[in-house]
């Protein structure tokens, strides 16, 4: 490590020691992980097994989340607070345990090939792939990005919560279409307003570290996020939607459960793709416990058993030869299907599992 990364990583661990000790705690926990990562990721006789990375994985996993409920229960009041702390936390822990999971084919698919590289990736909120100079998607295109979703949300809150437009399709339309109407503009603000809180420190991180990365000696490659987000409201299939919504968590998930069990080209697909998200569904519970005081178990398995179903339904449509020869009507069925999935997902999501009173 040069002495310019030192001297950087130095000052953002100090800044946050300044704003409160529990910062500096975690940031020096994910650099633990980052390190432990690719120590295994290097340590064979575990790396070739995936119980031992799992075991490994969950032994850092289960008190990192149990203290950080413990802390966020405790000590943070504010109901919003307490939802973007929550997330923020949860995509940085994911980012850097996914690496524990995987092991060394995911370190090496994201270039993380030293002790230098392993640290750079664990002190981003994100996860962080080193890729070459052609395949680096510059800041400029991510910041003209965050400022159309920020235009667009913006536009969105207006019509959504201004007087004008909801009193005037009130008074044409009947309830049941203005309910749906006011569903899709949630449905986009929240979106919009995904991808601007979660995706900006990834951009501002890379900004910084490109600079400084690119001017060591390994000129060859960059630094570059993988924000976790993406424009979800744009998905019109499961698999573009998960590929799009909490990629660290996603990948967690791929790696602890769905690749051992052997994957979506697993004979067995039809078990395993429902056990995962049973799995997801589960690991949901204490959120809710932890945000309104209920574990909503009911709707929290409404929300996945929905999604395990598209998914599933999808993927065995993929692999029947009559499916896979169909034209673009096939194409068009999907999207008709998961596009009235997602929405009954996001209501049942923010009406009873957040307890929202927006709709």
């Amino acid at each position: 490590m040069t002495y310019t990364e030192f001297a950087v990583i130095s000052g953002l661990v100090g800044c946050a020691s300044f704003l409160h000790s529990g910062c500096t705690v975690y940031i020096c926990v994910q650099v633990v992980i980052g390190r432990i990562a690719f120590l295994i990721g290097e340590t064979k006789s575990i790396d070739s097994v995936w119980w031992k990375r799992w075991l490994c994985a969950l032994s850092i996993l289960i008190p990192i989340s149990a203290t950080k409920q413990y802390i966020l229960t405790t000590y943070v009041e504010d109901y919003k607070w307490k939802c973007f702390l929550y997330a923020f936390t949860a995509f940085w822990d994911c980012s850097n345990i996914a690496l524990v999971f995987g092991g060394s084919e995911l370190l090496r698919a994201y270039g993380i090939i030293s002790y230098k590289r392993a640290i750079l990736a664990a002190l981003c909120p994100c996860q962080v792939k080193f890729v070459e100079k052609y395949r680096y998607i510059q800041n400029e295109i991510r910041l003209v990005d965050l400022v159309t979703y920020s235009a667009l949300g913006g536009l969105v809150y207006v019509l959504l919560y201004g007087q004008n437009f909801m009193a005037t399709i009130g008074e044409i339309l009947p309830v049941w279409l203005v309910t749906i109407v006011n569903l899709e503009l949630v449905i986009m603000l929240l979106s919009c307003g995904l991808v601007i809180v979660f995706d900006l420190p990834g951009i501002v991180y890379q900004m910084i570290f490109s600079y400084v990365y690119s001017s060591s000696k390994d000129k060859d490659h960059l630094l570059q996020t993988i924000l976790p987000v993406g424009n979800l409201y744009c998905s019109f299939s499961v698999r573009q939607f998960w590929s799009r919504w909490s990629r660290p968590a996603g990948q967690v998930y791929r790696y602890a459960f769905l690749k051992p069990l052997g994957g979506t080209d697993s004979p067995y697909f039809l078990i395993t793709i429902p056990l995962t998200f049973f799995v997801n569904a589960a690991s949901h519970y204490d959120i809710s416990a932890m945000l309104v005081g209920e574990k909503m178990e009911k709707y929290w398995n409404i929300v996945f058993g929905l999604l395990a179903f598209n998914t599933t339904l999808e993927v065995f449509c993929d692999k029947l030869y009559f499916f896979s020869k169909a034209g673009q009507w096939y194409v068009y069925a999907k999207a008709a299907v998961f596009l009235v999935t997602i929405r009954i997902v996001a209501y049942v999501f923010l009406k009873y599992c957040m307890k929202l009173e927006i709709l």
